[in-house]
């Protein structure tokens, strides 16, 4: 994520990156069972979150 997040800061877009340490890359496969869990139920929120916040000022 350090490489991605770099190139986006050179290229000045806006960009957030959570990890967690109990969580593998696909805990939002809705077809794998049990990849919802703590990361799952604040990961919608925040980009939600995040998109809101910046999307409106472009209204």
């Amino acid at each position: 994520m350090a490489h991605v997040g770099a190139e986006l800061t050179q290229f000045q877009k806006l960009h957030q990156f959570h990890s967690r340490a109990d969580t593998g890359s696909p805990f939002l496969n809705s077809a794998k069972v049990g990849c919802y869990g703590p990361a799952g139920e604040v990961s919608w929120p925040r980009a939600l979150g995040f998109l809101v916040q910046h999307l409106a000022a472009w209204n």
